[in-house]
């Protein structure tokens, strides 16, 4: 039976690295019997940008706010059709936050033409990923606070970490055999030819054309103080994204260290060791250990980085002229 692939993340695990190498070898994919469809994001992917991958519009049809049967069973159908009898690949961390209910009822269209529905979902260090997705908040959602004032559910309410629930609910929509599960540190430094070896089962990735390019890094010391100043100047997300992508994709090979208070580091440690046991189940044994703290730099205070006059000043010129940009 032919496979309906959902890359649904998780964020922050190298899937504009994926998404972007997916769209520079789609020919070569498809003669290996992957259909890797058409987006909008395909300029974006082809110039090594930011993208949400190919499956944006098919990710929100899976939120409950978004859903219409008719739009689902028409999105299906055309992707179907155009695959050509070929297995189907979408990926977009947009798909993460799926309704059960409606990716039951996706599952059930896809088998009724055939294909058997299938979900990859990376994990990675979970204090390591907490940091990366902080960093995110600060480049694309015009976050100003520091990373002590993420909710506290991360830091203190009993609850397991997102990479728990999801694959929970995965398995219980797709089973065990049609849930794949990677551990982003350990596949990193060839994180494209592992997902066309591991997971699309290519075996010979010679033809493919795979650029080691950084496309998402996350912010230096000096570029997180930097944002988190000028976020209190904008007004939409799109600002905030402006700037952040200006500062990383110019400077895409910029080095960083994440930082985190070592006391912050401790309290992750303690409440998610019992995560990563059970994680680590999922995992194949070449890709063990999953940790809570991979690679993060140990700070003994966090706090911003001071400005100038003259450069609070420059700060807030460039801020209006972003707003001035974006309403254009």
């Amino acid at each position: 039976m032919k496979s309906f692939l959902l890359h649904i993340g998780a964020g922050k695990t190298g899937t504009s690295a994926i998404q972007s190498q997916l769209v520079v070898n789609r020919e070569k994919l498809a003669d290996k019997g992957w259909y890797y469809p058409e987006s909008i994001t395909d300029e974006k992917a082809l110039n090594y940008r930011i993208t949400s991958g190919n499956a944006i519009e098919f990710g929100k049809l899976l939120r409950k706010e978004d859903y219409s049967d008719k739009k689902v069973k028409k999105s299906i159908h055309e992707i179907i059709k155009n695959a050509r009898g070929n297995n189907i690949l979408l990926s977009s961390e947009l798909m993460e936050t799926y309704d059960e209910e409606i990716m039951r009822i996706v599952k059930s269209r896809v088998l009724d033409y055939g294909y058997e529905l299938e979900i990859v979902y990376y994990v990675r260090a979970i204090a390591d990923h907490l940091v990366s997705m902080y960093h995110q908040l600060v480049k694309r959602h015009l976050y100003t606070a520091s990373l002590k004032d993420m909710p506290d559910i991360y830091y203190r309410q009993k609850l397991p970490y997102k990479f728990v629930r999801i694959i929970e609910k995965s398995e219980a929509i797709v089973g065990r055999e049609r849930l794949i599960v990677k551990n982003y540190d350990r596949v990193k430094d060839r994180i494209v030819e592992d997902f066309l070896e591991d997971v699309l089962g290519i075996e010979d990735i010679t033809p493919f054309t795979i650029e080691k390019k950084k496309i998402n890094r996350s912010l230096t010391r000096y570029e997180l103080s930097l944002m988190r100043y000028i976020n209190r100047f904008l007004e939409r997300n799109g600002h905030s994204a402006f700037v952040s992508d200006a500062l990383v994709q110019n400077r895409p090979n910029l080095s960083y260290n994440m930082g985190i208070e070592k006391s912050d580091a401790q309290k992750l440690e303690k409440k998610y060791a019992e995560d990563v046991v059970w994680l680590e189940n999922y995992l194949k044994e070449e890709e063990k250990p999953l940790k809570v703290v991979e690679e993060l730099e140990f700070i003994e205070k966090e706090r911003d980085l001071e400005f100038n006059s003259f450069q609070e000043s420059v700060l807030s010129i460039i801020a209006e002229l972003v707003k001035e940009v974006k309403r254009r």
